[in-house]
């Protein structure tokens, strides 16, 4: 009897309690490392645990050194040596881990126990042949254009421009090559914690439709999805599903410039709204404000307004001054996030996308997104103005 007490008594115990036989919990971490070149010192490691960044810092003694801590799935980590330009970056997950290091070559480090280190290490070999000849592409062309900007040859110019042409599509292949690899990686590792990542860049990159991004997200084991890159990408399908052409835009409250409640649909049934995703350190945000002003002007009077929302500024005075600068104190001025401080207007974040930027928006007045430009082009301002026209044809 007392080998069944004793197993249903283990039982119990990890059942209530979520322990483990040596009384460690589930989703400890400990990474042993030696520093090759460095006996003494200290090393600090950075990760997040859920939505928290853990910084901590322990002393290398003979070369060797261990963190312990606890994550609750792997995550993206880095390694410095205090006061050092030492450092790397790496993945690490519940376990016993083993890295090695050597002094002024932190990249080149050897780690084992994380499974989710080898995919990375994996993915970024299968795509080093492609990175290699996008680099030789970029210097080509970079040098190229150098001598454009530098030679009084015009037949020289000539040349070297459809040169440089010639790059940019293969440049153009070699991207596209490359979100294949991804693809296929994200495709072939379900179970994978960085597949999440991965699918965001493809579907930003253009390479994969909403729909498709949705399908191959769904496929994905419940674990990733239920991680926090997981939901990071849900959050960012949902966000982009929510703000694409023919949907109705979400409506939000916030505070404005002057600390005046802002409603969406308040606009609604009177007005055809812009919404102007930009940033004061943005130089092609500012570089669109000219044009923006100029249909302000020549629609304003028939019930056009431009909602300006600043995201990522570095604080609110840069913000203001820019708002000066630019002359634009008579549209809706908002804000999202700024680096030196925290976060407002959440309403905005929950439902739109912080980047990239400039973002336009059109909303027609039944609250429709009827227009959706990234960048800035001399084509986009065409585009722009002949639909605000169409718009705001019959409007008195």
């Amino acid at each position: 009897m007392k080998p069944l007490i004793t197993f249903l008594l283990l039982l119990f115990c990890l059942t209530l309690f979520n322990c483990t036989p040596n009384g460690k919990h589930p989703n400890n971490f400990t990474l042993h490392g030696k520093i090759v070149g460095q006996d003494t010192g200290k090393i600090i490691i950075r990760y997040h645990q859920d939505s928290i960044v853990v910084s901590d810092t322990v002393k290398i003694i003979k070369g060797e050194f261990v963190f312990e801590g606890t994550i609750n799935e792997p995550s993206w980590a880095q390694i410095k040596v205090d006061n050092k330009l030492d450092r790397t970056e790496m993945y690490i997950e519940p376990g016993v881990m083993n890295i090695l290091l050597a002094k002024d070559k932190f990249e080149e480090f050897k780690m084992t126990g994380s499974k989710t280190q080898e995919e990375s290490k994996l993915i970024n070999k299968l795509e080093e042949p492609v990175n290699r000849i996008l680099d030789s592409l970029y210097k080509i062309s970079s040098k190229n254009d150098v001598t454009i900007n530098s030679s009084s040859n015009k037949d020289e110019k000539k040349r070297l421009e459809k040169k440089n042409e010639e790059i940019a599509a293969n440049i153009a292949k070699a991207k596209n090559d490359r979100c294949a690899i991804w693809l296929k990686f994200v495709q072939s590792h379900p179970k994978s914690f960085i597949s999440p990542n991965y699918l965001e860049i493809l579907y930003q990159s253009e390479y994969l439709s909403l729909d498709s991004t949705k399908s191959i997200f769904n496929k994905l084991d419940s674990k990733v999805k239920e991680s926090m890159s997981g939901q990071f990408t849900l959050n960012y399908i949902r966000i982009k599903e929510n703000t694409q052409i023919g949907a109705i835009a979400p409506d939000f409250k916030a505070l404005d410039l002057n600390n005046q409640p802002i409603i969406l649909s308040q606009f609604r049934g009177k007005n055809v709204v812009l919404i102007e995703f930009w940033a004061s350190s943005c130089g092609p945000c500012r570089k669109g404000f000219p044009y923006l002003k100029r249909l302000y002007q020549k629609y304003h009077p028939t019930g056009f307004e431009i909602i300006a929302i600043a995201n990522l500024d570095r604080d609110k005075n840069s913000w203001i001054s820019a708002i000066k600068q630019e002359s634009i104190e008579h549209w809706y001025n908002l804000a999202t996030i700024f680096r030196n401080d925290k976060p407002m207007n959440k309403a905005i974040l929950n439902d739109y996308p912080v980047g990239p930027i400039p973002l336009s928006l059109l909303i027609d007045m039944k609250g429709k997104i009827v227009g959706s430009w990234e960048g800035y082009s001399a084509e986009n301002e065409d585009t722009m103005d002949k639909q605000l026209a169409e718009l705001l044809k019959n409007s008195n």
